[in-house]
C-alpha cells in the first residue's frame, strides 16, 4: 500500500482547521498601561511541528516558563508578560487545541484515512 503524503497533510489541515503551521490567539491585557486592550499572538501549532522544532523542544526542561517562552518566542514571550500573561496560560492553550484535535478527530474527522476508505480506493 503506498499512502499519499500530500493527501495525509491536506485532511490534518482540513481535520484541525488550521491552514498552515500557526495558531494565533487573543489576550486581553489585565496589567499595565495597555489593561484591557486585546493584542494578537502566534505560536507554532503543536501538531504541525518540524522534526528540528520538536528536537528543541525535547531539550527544554518541563517547566511552563520554559516551554511558553519557546513556543511565543521571546519578544512575544516578554510582552505577553508584561500585560499579564502567565506560563500557565499558554500550557492551558496548548492543551486546549490538543483535547479539541481529538474531539474533532472522534466527531469523524480523522487526520488519516479510515479503513473503509482506503479500501475504497484499492478497488
Amino acid at each position: 500500500m503506498t499512502f499519499d503524503m500530500t493527501e495525509l497533510v491536506e485532511q490534518k489541515t482540513e481535520a484541525t482547521g488550521v491552514d498552515g503551521n500557526c495558531i494565533d490567539f487573543n489576550f486581553r491585557a489585565t496589567e499595565g498601561e495597555h489593561k484591557g486592550e486585546v493584542f494578537n499572538f502566534v505560536v507554532p501549532d503543536p501538531t504541525m511541528l518540524t522534526d528540528e522544532q520538536q528536537e528543541e523542544l525535547a531539550e527544554l526542561p518541563n517547566f511552563a516558563v520554559d516551554i511558553a517562552a519557546w513556543y511565543l518566542g521571546e519578544e512575544q514571550y516578554e510582552r505577553f508578560r508584561e500585560l499579564g500573561g502567565q506560563s500557565w496560560m499558554v500550557r492551558d492553550m496548548l492543551q486546549s487545541i490538543a483535547e479539541e484535535r481529538q474531539a474533532k478527530d472522534a466527531a469523524g474527522r480523522p487526520t488519516r484515512p479510515n479503513r473503509s476508505s482506503r479500501r475504497a480506493r484499492k478497488q
